[in-house]
């Protein structure tokens, strides 16, 4: 599983990115349904997408961190990578899933 430190740089930044984006778009419609059905205001109609965006941009934060490093620093295989990676698969599949899914019963 060491091979995955040794991506090119780029593709590491669009592998944190992916994950970020999946949570993002996974966690948005039970955020959404939360916030309609107990806190909805007009003044306040944009703070479920904030919310989960704000979830993504921390998920791609620590993938940043674990997973892509620094300007000239490459990162290590560690155990926190591992759960980021473990997390992140996850993820990214049940999202496809659900996807996938929604689409073939419309």
């Amino acid at each position: 599983m060491g091979w995955v430190v040794e991506l090119p740089r780029f593709a590491r930044i669009v592998i944190c990115a992916l994950f970020g984006l999946m949570l993002t778009a996974l966690i948005s419609p039970v955020v959404d349904n939360i916030y309609l059905n107990n806190f909805y205001s007009p003044e306040t109609a944009m703070l479920p997408a904030l919310l989960s965006s704000a979830a993504g941009v921390v998920v791609y934060v620590i993938g940043w961190r674990v997973f892509v490093g620094f300007a000239g620093e490459r990162p290590r295989f560690t155990r926190a990578l591992y759960i980021y990676l473990a997390i992140g698969v996850f993820i990214t599949v049940f999202a496809l899933t659900l996807f996938i899914f929604g689409l073939t019963r419309r």
